[in-house]
């Protein structure tokens, strides 16, 4: 069996029993906004450029389910004369706990799960990817959410489950006086496998809820930044006649529906 049919098997392993469950009311929550970003010091990709992300989290009776498509603008032409590019990513996880109907709690862990990924971009055969792992949900003091998740992870298009990857993603919301705020994001680290090298991608963004602080629509509508550090850009390692650690930043609108 082709190693992409093997893993779009596996993916509707884990989430078919999540979407069959909408049947049963079993939706506990869902989450969609719509974002812009617009910003600079980008590598790789021609900078400046702005990004407009969908993107929808939401939590069942049998685990959880991410995931986003951001469609991103350019203010020139890139190397291939594209001005424009697409990427999104998908992401369910099964909840062993509730499958089970057994606490899986140790110490901060409050939760283990199955965790999958797939990855797809414009050129999908260089963007498209399968991930497979496990990831535990943390209760940890003044975070509303912290996932860690490990996978094993191949380029659908070439080579094995040859490299490895940790990601983790959590939100912290405070308060300075009568206004309200957040910092979220993702850390990525991607080993070096096949012919791509190491790479970290650290993406914080820091919001304030402007609809708080307008008087309604507490949450729905933020204010923020978006800092982008990612070392060997897309598995690149860094060198004189291509720069790929990048280090860029972006102002920030996100509406919550």
């Amino acid at each position: 069996m082709p190693p992409r049919t093997a893993f779009a098997l596996m993916l509707a392993a884990i989430s078919i029993p999540a979407i069959a469950a909408e049947g049963d009311g079993a939706l506990l929550f869902a989450d969609t906004s719509v974002s812009g970003l617009y910003g600079g010091g980008f590598e790789v990709d021609p900078s400046p450029q702005g990004t407009l992300t969908l993107e929808q989290s939401s939590g069942w009776s049998v685990g959880d389910l991410y995931w986003f498509v951001d469609s991103t603008h350019y203010a020139r032409a890139d190397g291939a004369g594209h001005r424009s590019s697409w990427y999104g990513e998908f992401s369910p996880r099964l909840s062993l706990g509730k499958l089970s109907g057994r606490a899986l709690t140790a110490g901060p862990v409050k939760d283990v799960l199955i965790a999958a990924t797939y990855e797809l971009g414009r050129d999908s055969q260089t963007t498209e990817s399968g991930l497979l792992g496990l990831g535990v949900d943390l209760d940890l003091p003044g975070f509303s959410y912290f996932q860690a998740n490990v996978y094993a992870r191949k380029d659908l298009h070439q080579g094995d489950w040859d490299t490895w990857q940790l990601t983790l993603s959590g939100a912290r919301p405070f308060a300075i006086g009568q206004q309200r705020f957040l910092i979220d994001g993702f850390i990525d680290y991607v080993a070096p496998g096949g012919p791509h090298a190491w790479n970290l991608h650290i993406v914080p963004q820091l919001k304030w809820d402007l609809g708080h602080a307008l008087g309604h629509a507490d949450g729905k509508l933020w204010l923020g930044a978006e800092i982008d550090i990612w070392r060997n850009k897309y598995g690149i390692g860094d060198s004189a006649a291509l720069r790929t650690d990048q280090n860029a930043a972006s102002v920030l609108l996100r509406w919550h529906f």
